[in-house]
């Protein structure tokens, strides 16, 4: 048994079952000491199976063939992020050559650079790939289990904005953000939704939104404020006659060409930043607030349900956190109509320096 460097990358060379074996390991001369050595043990005891020469595979190599496997997968984009860090670690690794050692290393290492939750979500990837890769053969057991995940803060409970709330944060706000943040608030749909909102989605004519929802596939249809549809129009005018999406993005790319409006999060931070309400709020409360004023103006849990495009009221529920009927009171401080009180949102909006009519007196559904 041996370590050796090869093509800037470590080996480590044995026997098992009577057979030679070479591996690339990766990584410095101390981790794959410290394979060989697990190996090592791993073979004295009896409890070294190697899977077939055919049907073992690197992580790299794993990680493809999950991508694809995986092509359907609703967070491919995430996973795919997450795999940019991965792979610097694992990539010339064979898959049961990666220890549960390994992977605490990983971790710790990990937590040094991000939070314990974005931790958490490449390790949840990490052994959902090694499930597959156990399910197609090309591996026996999965080094993730037995690692322990960081702890994670317990999920928020019903924070909303209060009218003045969200004024303060909109008049804040970058030009490209403000139209935005009307959509939000008065729909209810996700910042994916919105980014990939299409003219198509929209029908004037009978004043609806009609969305396939990217995070479930859910079809949702959102009755249009008058006032919505002002925002809209207004939005579509500034993007242009021949631009696919309702946003597009302020800034060209280098070769001229404008596309759908990007990433936001940036952008919603520095609203809150000088709105002096920064770490208090996240862009998806503006879903949660949509849905609560719903429920304090005494809509029923299936319609707001069909709203935000969940497959079950139970899910809106938990969403919510509201099943008492006390907790009506807990978003009473955005009051019975959208425009009404000090606190509440104004009755005068400017987009790009011109007023709209007062929001106040239009409900959210039709009657």
């Amino acid at each position: 048994m041996s370590v050796y460097k090869r093509g800037g990358v470590f080996w480590i060379d044995y026997y098992c079952e009577g057979k030679r074996v070479r591996e690339p390991v990766g990584g410095s001369r101390r981790d794959a000491e410290a394979v060989l050595a697990e190996q090592r043990t791993d073979i004295r005891r009896g409890v070294f199976h190697r899977i077939a020469k055919k049907e073992r595979l690197t992580f790299e190599e794993m990680v493809d063939k999950y991508k694809v496997e995986k092509a359907d997968k609703r967070s491919l984009t995430r996973d795919k992020a997450s795999f940019k860090n991965l792979l610097p670690v694992f990539r010339f690794r064979y898959l049961d050559q990666i220890t549960t050692k390994d992977v605490e290393a990983y971790k710790k290492s990990r937590r040094l650079q991000v939070s314990g939750a974005t931790v958490n979500r490449e390790l949840a990837l990490l052994k959902c790939l090694f499930n597959v890769a156990i399910q197609s053969n090309h591996l026996i057991r999965n080094p993730v289990m037995g690692v322990k995940f960081f702890p994670e803060a317990a999920k928020r409970g019903d924070r909303v904005l209060s009218g003045i709330e969200f004024k303060r944060i909109r008049q804040e706000a970058a030009p490209h953000l403000q139209p935005i943040l009307d959509v939000a608030i008065f729909s209810g749909l996700r910042i994916s939704d919105i980014r990939n909102l299409r003219r198509e989605n929209i029908d004037f004519e009978k004043g609806i939104l009609q969305v396939m929802m990217q995070k479930t596939g859910e079809p949702v249809v959102i009755p249009i404020l008058p006032y919505l549809e002002t925002v809209l129009r207004r939005a579509i005018e500034a993007a242009g006659p021949d631009a696919p999406f309702v946003f597009m993005s302020p800034r060209p790319k280098r070769d001229g060409r404008i596309s759908k409006i990007g990433d936001i999060h940036n952008a919603f931070r520095g609203a809150l930043k000088r709105s002096g309400l920064a770490g208090k709020f996240c862009f998806h409360d503006l879903r949660r607030t949509f849905a609560s004023i719903l429920y304090a103006n005494g809509v029923p849990i299936l319609t707001i349900s069909k709203l935000l495009g969940h497959r079950s009221v139970q899910t809106t529920e938990r969403y919510l956190n509201v099943k008492l009927d006390d907790k009506r009171e807990a978003v009473g401080l955005l009051g019975k109509v959208l425009g009404r009180g000090e606190d509440q949102f104004p009755r005068t909006v400017t987009i790009r320096s011109q007023s709209v009519e007062s929001i106040s007196g239009n409900r959210l559904l039709p009657s």
